[in-house]
């Protein structure tokens, strides 16, 4: 095609006029096909299917039909002896109970059968006293308490309070077994023990046995101690022997704490003696 057929086709009104001239025809066609194909359906719409419901029909509750996909009940398999519990096994033990149930509550308190115990057993299957275990069990906690009580009083102290407490215990025992005769056990022992003492101003001393002097040089765990001369004072009376050879090698602060002791004792004692002597008056 040469540029001015080109021209002359497409930039030229004729041929836009032929286009628009088939359009009015092809809208005019008026063939009997045509007026059988131009056929409207009317549907019904949603609208109008919701305006034709009255309001009874919605205040309808929906009825379903419980028989309906329902599954028979097997029943289940019990886990300990693995025997299949149908369910007609179990409608028939609930009747069962709802009778037992209905006939013992119009009985009275005399009439109605005693309420099952409950049974405890061991690991072993074995039926156990619960009640019985519960006290084993508690006296057994405060033994061990007493134990442990016990076993910490005793690592904390030395053998002349250990010695002490066994004399202690033996009293005791000895006083519970005498029962109303215990005071002249009381003033047998006081005489005892001041017969045995010895008093450095007792001129008698120098005629009695070797024994009692040789048993006032040990003290109760065994060990011996110097009874000749005098040791040096201390704030917790350790006389001179077993342990320590009675000589001072302090830098002096045992003297010192020893007189701030008496000290303090000296001056509540001089304070109690003005009160009493103000009472006097």
């Amino acid at each position: 095609m040469s540029r001015a057929d080109y021209l002359s086709k497409y930039l030229s009104g004729g041929g836009g006029k032929d286009k628009k001239k088939k359009k009015k025809a092809h809208q005019k066609d008026s063939s009997p096909e045509r007026e059988k194909l131009n056929i409207v359906v009317n549907a019904p719409s949603i609208a109008d299917d919701i305006g034709e419901a009255s309001e009874e029909e919605e205040d309808t509750p929906i009825t379903l039909d419980p028989q309906t996909n329902v599954k028979e009940n097997k029943g289940f398999k019990r886990i300990d002896t693995g025997a299949v519990v149908s369910n007609a096994i179990r409608t028939a033990r609930d009747s069962n109970s709802t009778t037992d149930s209905s006939s013992t509550s119009g009985l009275t308190l005399a009439e109605k059968p005693p309420e099952q115990r409950t049974v405890y057993r061991d690991k072993s299957g074995r039926i156990i006293d619960i009640h019985a275990r519960r006290a084993n069990l508690a006296e057994q906690a405060k033994g061990k308490a007493e134990r442990e009580k016990n076993q910490s009083l005793t690592l904390n102290q030395g053998e002349l309070q250990k010695i002490e407490d066994e004399e202690q215990r033996a009293r005791e025992s000895v006083l519970k077994e005498l029962g109303t005769n215990s005071s002249q056990y009381i003033q047998r022992l006081r005489e005892e023990k001041l017969k045995t003492a010895s008093h450095f101003d007792d001129p008698m001393s120098a005629f009695a046995d070797n024994t009692a002097s040789s048993s006032s040089t040990r003290s109760k765990t065994g060990r011996f101690y110097y009874t000749k001369g005098v040791g040096p004072v201390n704030r917790y009376n350790i006389k001179p022997g077993f342990f320590w050879d009675g000589i001072d090698r302090s830098n002096g602060f045992e003297e010192l704490a020893v007189r701030k002791r008496n000290e303090q004792s000296y001056s509540k004692l001089t304070v109690n003696d003005f009160y009493e002597a103000n009472e006097d008056i």
